[in-house]
């Protein structure tokens, strides 16, 4: 059976992907298990997916805890979750990431596990506009090595039928450009023999986190400072100080506090912290305060 966990961030199209890659399957003759997992999260917060698929009926039901592939679509969740991320990753897993770090950068964050494929959109010749639902479902049918490109193309249409035809068009190109890169790949992920006991469906089994991996839990009061809630943000107020009457209201509706006044009266907002909710831009008399896309602001600053 291949197990396969998506990870990402709310609106980044995790759970579109594990259906493209579910449909794929069913296309190619398996029988399939394709959901998301998420209760009322925002846009950021963090959430994952997952697929089965199996020539053979399938009894498992529930979170994928023994993944033979983790995608990850934003590499700040090895920051922020990697207990839930890493989850019974071993030497065996295959780690598929969209990151700009190097391999070497990339296993010494995720040090048990050896079997790491980063992808870089601008190295697969993908401008700033694209599409992570799209790529990682794509990258994940190819790894497998039993999905052929026109069966995800034509799991990709009946997925985004509903979208623009020019985007759809773009999808597609997408995830031709994905297919044909990492070709010299494909195959490296195998499906897990290993069958779950479910002789009695009376014990259920609630394992524990490893302890190894996961983030320091921070007990003392006044630590919050410690814990960067900035990595949740999709998109980010900017503030035009030559539009700003320097009301302060921005700070007085911040739900999160992480507004304060400079010298010269004027807001500054803390980026470390803020979680891009835009109430200040909301709330601002003088509309002086505008939203930019996360991805764009980073790739047009570093």
């Amino acid at each position: 059976m291949y197990r396969i966990r998506f990870h990402g961030r709310g609106g980044d199209g995790m759970k579109t992907a594990s259906r493209i890659l579910g449909s794929s399957f069913f296309i190619e003759g398996y029988q399939v298990q394709d959901a998301p997992k998420y209760g009322a999260e925002r846009r950021g917060a963090p959430v994952f997916a997952y697929v089965r698929a199996d020539h053979n009926p399938i009894y498992e039901r529930g979170e994928i805890h023994k993944p033979d592939l983790i995608v990850i679509a934003d590499e700040t969740l090895l920051q922020v979750t990697p207990q839930t991320v890493l989850e019974g990753a071993d030497k065996n897993t295959v780690i598929l990431i969209i990151s700009d770090k190097s391999i070497t950068e990339l296993e010494k964050l995720i040090t048990s596990v050896k079997r790491v494929i980063s992808i870089n959109p601008p190295d697969f010749d993908l401008n700033s506009h694209y599409f992570l639902s799209t790529i990682t479902s794509a990258a994940s049918a190819c790894l497998t090595g039993v999905i052929k490109l026109n069966t995800l193309l034509q799991s990709i249409e009946l997925e985004l039928n509903p979208v623009k035809a020019g985007l759809l068009n773009e999808n597609i190109s997408i995830a031709e450009k994905i297919f044909d890169k990492l070709k010299i790949f494909s195959g490296i992920v195998t499906e897990n023999k290993e069958k779950i006991n479910l002789s009695d469906p009376r014990l259920i089994v609630l394992p524990l986190h490893n302890s190894s991996i996961a983030t320091p839990v921070i007990r003392k009061s006044s630590n919050s400072i410690k814990s960067n809630t900035g990595t949740w943000r999709t998109v980010r107020p900017v503030i035009n100080y030559d539009e700003c009457s320097r009301c302060m209201l921005c700070d007085i509706y911040c739900p999160d506090g992480v507004i304060t006044e400079n010298e010269n009266g004027f807001p500054v907002i803390d980026y470390v912290h803020c979680k891009g909710c835009l109430i200040c831009a909301e709330i601002c008399p003088a509309h002086a305060i505008k939203k930019e896309d996360e991805k764009s602001f980073r790739s047009n600053t570093v």
